[in-house]
């Protein structure tokens, strides 16, 4: 079970809460910050990194609940399609290799008043997949972050 950690303040207490979410499953812990400052927005980030299953159970969840009519089978059949010549064949076969791979969230932040976020992900495959010789792909990962700012207006050149 999570607490509700109270500590001593400067001029009173600062109160923050965990909670922890399941996902078909699987617990999911999240902290916030001082709620005592929930006017300035709410602040919450992972506590921990969550592993949410492979791509393809992701992809079959989302066509389940939303009918994307993208999932492992129709996934499937497009790799199967690509021609088995080379470089292509490799190509195939890490990304029937990749669609397999363990997903993983490793970082997850969230700011409400000025929209930051972040979230970092990694996918794992079983064994990992030969690039060349004595090379071979172990994971990937990638970070996306936005830092809640506007982007600049696009300037239109009239003609």
């Amino acid at each position: 079970m999570n607490t509700l950690p109270l500590e001593n303040a400067n001029n009173g207490y600062n109160v923050a809460i965990s909670a922890t979410f399941d996902y078909n499953g699987d617990k999911i812990p999240v902290t916030s910050q001082d709620l005592n400052k929930i006017t300035d927005g709410i602040k919450f980030s992972l506590s921990n990194p969550v592993t949410l299953g492979t791509i393809n159970d992701f992809l079959n969840w989302l066509d389940d609940k939303l009918s994307t009519g993208l999932n492992e089978e129709a996934l499937q059949g497009l790799i199967s399609s690509i021609p088995n010549v080379s470089p292509l064949d490799k190509i195939k076969a890490g990304l029937g290799i990749i669609f397999q791979a363990d997903i993983t969230i490793r970082s997850l932040s969230v700011d409400t008043k000025s929209h930051d976020y972040s979230i970092g992900v990694t996918a794992t495959p079983e064994t990992p997949i030969e690039i060349v010789s004595s090379l071979s792909l172990d994971s990937i990962g990638v970070e996306i972050s936005s830092t809640g700012d506007e982007p600049p207006e696009e300037e239109h050149i009239n003609g």
